[in-house]
């Protein structure tokens, strides 16, 4: 059912009708009369930058229909005529809410909240108001025990206990010996190589070690290297084991500068990333290539030159 125009600033156009009609006789009219129910598309906010349309159901007789007042919108939401009623919706019939043991808030004959006061709910009303503790190896004593109530479990053989009797803090530790029970607790005096002091402080020393990897990151509000961080080498492994049908690339070495951007206001991210690709694999001569990569403001980096060769530029 296309439009009955094409839309100017001025004007939209509706659709032409759907029209399902019926033929009744009119006793006082005596004759047929044509009761028309008609759907129709119609065009809201003409000329603005929310145009929209509704599905709407007209009624009356040939040459005289009007609104209903049912529409629908282009979200599926159905708009009822005035007075349009529904099966549940109306009263009930419940005039007042009593509220028995182990509940406050009652009569409710309008409107109101029944909640369990403090020790509402006692053992006696409940179906299981004890349990049963089993002593375990070792022990002795237990039973059954009402809820809130206290049960006594004894070690049958205290005197094997444990032969510790006394636990030193060693460095970067606080709070021992201890030869009964007490707290052992970082030192936080400390400000060298063990860690920085839970206010910030300045790292001294070295970090060393056959290998060490980063899993997250070093975070705080600032952190400044005075000096050169080195190490016997870096690796940047490949992203998996290469199969006959498949070779795999390094994981990426990205260098970031941020320059700002007039266009939209705002600072944009430039992303130069160094990568390790496979060539050649599933062959007799496999080998791999190191590629320059570019990306802009949050895209993916993808190549931009010729890559640099195992053997060569």
């Amino acid at each position: 059912m296309p439009p009955t125009g094409t839309a100017t600033t001025s004007q939209g156009y509706v659709s032409n009708p759907l029209d399902i009609e019926a033929s009744l006789y009119n006793s006082s009219l005596s004759k047929a009369a044509t009761y028309v129910w008609r759907w129709e598309a119609e065009p809201s906010g003409n000329d603005s930058s929310d145009t929209n349309a509704t599905l709407n159901l007209l009624y009356g007789v040939t040459g005289d229909l009007v609104e209903t007042g049912v529409s629908v919108a282009n979200t599926g939401v159905i708009t009822f005529a005035s007075g349009q009623t529904f099966p549940g919706a109306g009263n009930g019939t419940v005039t007042s809410v009593a509220t028995g043991a182990g509940l406050t808030g009652g009569p409710i004959t309008k409107t109101g909240t029944i909640s369990i006061p403090s020790a509402g709910v006692t053992n006696a009303m409940l179906a299981n108001p004890s349990v049963t503790i089993t002593a375990g190896s070792g022990l002795s004593g237990g039973g059954t025990v009402a809820l809130g109530n206290t049960i006594t479990l004894t070690n049958t053989a205290p005197s094997l206990g444990g032969t510790v009797t006394s636990v030193a803090s060693g460095t970067g530790l606080t709070g021992g010996p201890i030869t009964s029970s007490g707290t052992l607790s970082l030192n936080t005096t400390y400000t060298n190589g063990l860690y920085l002091q839970l206010a910030g402080g300045t790292l001294t020393g070295a970090l060393s070690g056959t290998s060490a990897a980063f899993s997250g990151a070093l975070s705080g509000s600032t952190g400044t290297f005075s000096g050169i961080m080195s190490a016997a080498g870096a690796l940047l492994p490949d992203t998996g084991t290469a199969t006959a049908s498949k070779g795999f690339i390094s994981n990426p070495f990205d260098l970031q500068a941020s320059s700002y951007s007039s266009k939209s206001a705002a600072a944009v991210t430039q992303d130069f990333r160094w990568q390790a690709e496979p060539t050649g694999n599933d062959t007799s001569s496999p080998s791999g290539s190191l590629n320059l990569l570019f990306g802009s403001n949050g895209t993916a980096p993808r190549k931009r030159g010729s890559p640099l060769r195992a053997r060569g530029w």
